[in-house]
């Protein structure tokens, strides 16, 4: 829906300027909203951490790609709605969702459809045992028609894309064999600091603030923690930094293609992922420690 601007605006970097602040703001709202409603950190810090993840790395190396940013704040959109559906059991706010994610832009609702998919096998694996097994399998039966209801509405964005993918062999299922080399020293620098505009460099955009790697760290090594959550989060940031080093896994996510260009676009998840784990991260902390590190976190930021 930004893209309209550049209709209604003639000069053309005016409207791009306009449509990059309309989503960065766009994004940080719905994280706060996220961070508020399903991780109930209801403090000053679930705006911090919710700038950070509009204003990271990967948003501002992608912002020449405005197809691949819209996942930016598809991911809170879609985990919104998600969490709404497994509370409520209503199935249209989850179809309206999916299927906005894959009309707008079907790339970035490819990723963060998967994405959202795992998030619900999870749940069931790690929670699914606290429901009856009639209530699991109206939870299971209605995400299906929820997903089956997103496709039918978006198929006539879909259909063409599919055809179209299916019938060029040039860049569609790229088998490319060329090995991709990530030195994980530079991934292990990631998370602290920024990098440099290149298009064809391997390291992850995962920086998200210098405050979110330590509430990260404190949320799994906090003994008083919820040990289900640690291992929902745990295991879904494993998987996705795996996908940064397994060729299979990286070529899955963009859609069995090598990127050319703008590499490893579902890093987006891994910030996703280490803010919200940041957020509860925070929420753990005892009220002593909350106004120290609030005041150490604003600091940070302003920095």
């Amino acid at each position: 829906p930004f893209n309209f601007i550049a209709y209604l605006i003639p000069d053309k970097y005016v409207a791009l300027m306009l449509m990059i602040i309309l989503e960065t703001g766009v994004s940080a709202m719905l994280m706060q909203i996220f961070i508020k409603r399903v991780l109930k950190l209801e403090s000053a810090m679930s705006i911090i951490l919710a700038c950070g993840y509009a204003l990271g790395t990967y948003p501002t190396v992608y912002f020449g790609c405005l197809c691949l940013n819209d996942s930016v704040y598809m991911l809170p959109l879609v985990l919104l709605a998600l969490d709404d559906f497994l509370k409520r059991k209503k199935i249209m706010p989850l179809s309206l969702a999916y299927a906005y994610c894959f009309i707008c832009q079907f790339y970035c609702g490819f990723i963060t459809g998967v994405f959202s998919f795992i998030c619900f096998v999870l749940y069931l694996i790690i929670k699914g045992k606290d429901n009856k097994k009639q209530e699991l399998a109206k939870i299971i039966s209605g995400y299906v028609i929820a997903g089956a209801l997103a496709v039918m509405i978006s198929m006539c964005i879909l259909y063409p894309v599919i055809m179209s993918y299916i019938g060029d062999g040039g860049s569609a299922f790229n088998k490319s064999e060329e090995m991709r080399i990530l030195n994980p020293l530079l991934m292990l620098g990631a998370p602290f600091w920024g990098r440099g505009i290149v298009l064809s460099e391997e390291t992850p955009c995962i920086y998200c603030g210098m405050v979110v790697l330590p509430l990260s760290i404190f949320f799994f090594v906090n003994r008083s923690g919820n040990k289900k959550e640690k291992l929902f989060w745990g295991i879904i940031l494993i998987i996705m930094i795996l996908s940064l080093f397994i060729n299979p896994l990286y070529s899955f996510w963009h859609i069995f293609n090598r990127p050319d260009g703008y590499t490893a676009r579902f890093a987006i998840i891994i910030s996703f992922i280490l803010v919200s784990v940041a957020a509860r991260g925070f929420k753990d902390l005892s009220p002593e420690e909350k106004n120290e590190k609030r005041l150490v976190a604003i600091g940070l930021v302003i920095f």
